[in-house]
């Protein structure tokens, strides 16, 4: 498993989406972090609302992104991240 920090890091299921695609205009809210485990992990949810431009077309694509990290020592590092379509309302 390889490690990456800081700036550097980009999710690996993003950058292909990244190198291919012109982001127009990118949204986040409604942001929530809650901690586990005296406060040595987390879970870091928010909804999104990405506009953008691949093979001549212009779409845009709402849903939600989930991001797991493990504190080690002072450092958060991302284990897991996850996104998905954005719930329906109700």
């Amino acid at each position: 498993m390889s490690r990456h920090s800081g700036d550097t890091f980009t999710p690996m299921p993003w950058r292909g989406f990244v190198e291919a695609a012109t982001i127009r205009e990118w949204e986040k809210r409604d942001h929530r972090v809650q901690r586990y485990t005296a406060g040595k992990c987390a879970v870091a949810t928010y909804l999104f609302s990405i506009t953008f431009s691949m093979g001549g077309q212009i779409q845009t694509m709402k849903g939600r992104g989930m991001f797991f990290l493990v504190k080690e020592e002072k450092r958060w590092l991302v284990v897991a991240d996850q996104f998905s379509p954005e719930p329906l309302q109700v």
